[in-house]
This record gives C-alpha cells, sequence and structure tokens, in this order.
C-alpha cells in the first residue's frame, strides 16, 4: 500500500506592526475680541460705554480722559450695581477678552488586524426599563430692564414725588403694552454736572430704573422694541398725561434705554424620596417566638404519648403468650 503523504504544517501568521503615532504641536490660543461686561452697561446717570469714548472721559487703559472733569469724582461715583466704566467698557480699558485656544483633531492610531476570529458572544436582550413619568420643565424667563432719565425743575426731591414715579410706570405701562403690576421702577437721584470742556452744564435729574418680567424671548424682544421706538416726546407727553392738572411743564426725557436679560430656570428639587423602613426578621417579637414553640412542643407530646402506650400493650399480649407455652 502507498503510505499517506504527511501532511505540511500551516505557517504562523506574521504579526502587523503597531504604527507609532507622531506627535502634533499644540497651537498657541486665539484671542477674540473684547466685550462689554455686562453688555449694555451703562452708569447711574444713563450714558454707556460707546458715549464715555466719545465725550474722552476716559482712556483705552483706564484712565480719566481729557474732558473728564475734576469734580466729578471717580468713575465709582458713577458706577451702576458697583460696576463703573473702567470695569465695564472696552475703551475704558475694561470688558471681557475671550482666550479659545484652536482645537486640532487628535490621530486615530491604525489597528493590527486580529489573527483569530473571535467567536461574537450571544447578546443577552436586556429587559426594557421601567418608563419614569418626566415632569414638567420649568420656564425660562426674561426680564426687560433698563432707565428712563428725567429732566425736572427739582430733581432732588423728584425720586420721593409719589404722583410722578406713579406717571412714570404708568407711561411704562401704556407705551409697553403691559399691566401695572408687571412693572417694578425704582428712581435714583442724579446731581448736575458740566459735560466735556465747553461749559454745557446738565440739570440734575431723576433716574428711574425699570425692569418688566416675561415668559418668552419673543415677548420681550416685543417690549423691547416698543420702548426702545418710543420718542424721547412721547414718553414726556405720557408722563405729563398722567400728572394733575398744571404739573409736568418742566419735564424733560433726556434718554430712555432698555436691554433684555434671561434669567435660567431654576433647578428643579431632585431629592428622592425616603422609602418607608422595612421590618426586620430579628426585631419580631420574642413572646410570640415563645408562644410558638410552647404550641409545636404540646403538638409533638401527644404522638408520643399513644406510641408509648401501643408499645405497652403489645408487650403484655407476649407476656401472656409465653405463660400459656410454659403451661403446654
Amino acid at each position: 500500500p502507498t503510505p499517506a503523504p504527511t501532511p505540511a504544517p500551516t505557517p504562523a501568521p506574521t504579526p502587523v506592526p503597531t504604527p507609532v503615532l507622531t506627535p502634533v504641536p499644540t497651537p498657541a490660543p486665539t484671542q477674540e475680541a473684547c466685550t462689554e461686561s455686562p453688555r449694555s452697561w451703562f452708569d447711574i446717570a444713563g450714558y454707556s460705554c460707546p458715549e464715555y469714548v466719545e465725550y474722552e472721559w476716559c482712556t483705552a487703559q483706564g484712565d480719566y480722559g481729557e474732558r473728564w472733569q475734576q469734580d466729578w469724582g471717580s468713575f465709582a461715583d458713577w458706577a451702576m450695581d458697583n460696576v463703573s466704566a473702567a470695569m465695564a467698557c472696552c475703551g475704558c480699558g475694561g470688558g471681557t477678552i475671550a482666550i479659545r485656544p484652536t482645537l486640532v483633531p487628535t490621530p486615530v492610531p491604525t489597528l493590527a488586524p486580529t489573527l483569530v476570529p473571535t467567536r461574537a458572544p450571544t447578546p443577552v436582550p436586556t429587559p426594557a426599563p421601567t418608563p419614569v413619568p418626566t415632569p414638567a420643565p420649568l420656564r425660562e424667563a426674561y426680564v426687560v430692564e433698563g432707565a428712563v432719565a428725567l429732566e425736572v425743575g427739582d430733581s432732588e426731591i423728584a425720586c420721593a414725588d409719589v404722583t410722578l414715579n406713579l406717571a412714570v410706570v404708568q407711561s411704562l405701562a401704556e407705551i409697553a403694552n403691559q399691566s401695572l403690576g408687571n412693572i417694578e421702577v425704582s428712581c435714583t437721584f442724579v446731581p448736575a454736572r458740566r459735560l466735556g470742556s465747553d461749559g454745557r452744564r446738565l440739570r440734575g435729574s431723576a433716574l428711574h430704573t425699570y425692569n418688566i418680567t416675561m415668559l418668552s424671548e419673543g415677548a420681550a424682544q416685543d417690549v423691547a422694541g416698543r420702548i426702545s421706538n418710543a420718542p424721547k416726546e412721547e414718553f414726556a407727553d405720557s408722563i405729563r398725561e398722567h400728572l394733575p392738572a398744571g404739573r409736568g411743564s418742566d419735564i424733560e426725557v433726556s434718554r430712555v434705554s432698555v436691554k433684555i436679560i434671561a434669567e435660567p430656570a431654576p433647578a428643579p428639587d431632585s431629592a428622592p424620596t425616603p422609602a418607608p423602613p422595612t421590618p426586620d426578621s430579628n426585631d419580631a417579637d420574642p413572646d410570640s417566638d415563645a408562644t410558638a414553640d410552647e404550641d409545636s412542643e404540646m403538638d409533638s407530646a401527644e404522638p408520643r404519648q399513644q406510641q408509648q402506650q401501643r408499645c405497652i400493650g403489645v408487650a403484655a399480649l407476649l407476656s401472656v403468650f409465653a405463660s400459656m407455652l410454659a403451661k403446654l
């Protein structure tokens, strides 16, 4: 017979080397433009960042400009909510400059192929999770805020005039098409000062700061548009109409400002409700356990007595048979 040929050995697969990654240099961060912080800032007299730069009241290095008068005091004396022009305005050495690094995609290494195929495991079906009811999302609020500066004959006592303050609120409600209860107004007295080096002097003014809370961005934009598009003369006429007869002839509206601030919805209270305590088997009543043991002992005592009685009867019968066989 012809011998069977010897099978040739199967050569082992040649492993593929893992490639080495070349490090990529990290690029320098990119500097973005400066922005006012907060946006649309204005001082207690209603002057904004562009006006500070235009009137040369400040420098880009944060110092006082050529037309800033010494008797005006410092920038901090005119700060709104403790934020001065030197802190908020880019043209006055303030503002916010965002630095954002340039992102470079990380190269993905090429993996060596698997030499031996691996059998895929049998997938185990995952049970569907129990749906949890989702609470209704909390709504975000939008606040329309700004200021109305009034130049009146006696501005020092204007903020204490309840009738005048109510007329300002009624005028805002009429122009913004809102109810009186949705408008909050506070008044600040602004003393008189000279404007620039030409000697012009501004009268003292009563700065009425307002805020109107809306539930949607579209409604807030509508209210802000109504206020910003209304001429200053319309504001002044509306305020005079809500004052008693013979008053308001010396009232002038020097400026009106408006901006929108989005307030995030408050975080929901997600603290889990504690589950009621589960009674422990070790905390069971010891008296009830003792009673159960006594009952089980009484139940098992009756069968033992019956077994003993049967054994005594069998022994007596055996002794009678034994005596009879002895007599025979």
